[in-house]
């Protein structure tokens, strides 16, 4: 490797990593298997605050209003479910919010939830998924993820 070489790669490492450092909200908005799969129900991110990817500190009380954009076709009444887990998975200890919906194509609707950031997370991940009648889960949830930084 010549000299010029290093200095073109280095120079197109810093581009790499400075366009890293300015990542859009989409590099923190994902959806869970099921998605593509299965056309009964469906949810689709439109707006959250705070933006998704932002820092949030621990033990600090965040209000989450999240707008999205969902279909119900496989019942006649469902839920808009909200739950939090950490990066690994795993629940948090906030309660979860099951917003009752009815069946309906392209619905706009915005979920509210306040939690307290918990000190166990590294990242928090935010889940909102479509419910049909009595189901407890919801295939192709939304998953917004914040970042969670230690007080001080």
């Amino acid at each position: 490797m010549t000299r010029a070489t290093g200095v073109s790669i280095a120079a197109l490492l810093a581009g790499t990593l400075g366009a890293a450092a300015g990542c859009s909200y989409k590099n923190f908005v994902n959806y869970g298997p099921g998605r593509i799969e299965y056309m009964g129900s469906r949810i689709e991110y439109l707006d959250a605050t705070p933006a998704p990817g932002a820092i949030l500190v621990e033990g600090s009380t965040v209000e989450f209003n999240v707008r999205v954009r969902y279909t119900l076709q496989r019942a006649p009444k469902g839920r808009l479910i909200l739950w939090f887990t950490d990066t690994h998975g795993a629940p948090l200890r906030a309660d979860a919010v099951a917003t009752p919906i009815e069946r309906g194509v392209s619905i706009v609707d915005t979920v509210t939830r306040e939690v307290a950031v918990p000190a166990t997370a590294r990242d928090l991940i935010l889940h909102i998924g479509v419910a049909a009648s009595s189901e407890t889960t919801a295939a192709g949830d939304l998953q917004i993820t914040y970042l969670v930084k230690r007080p001080g």
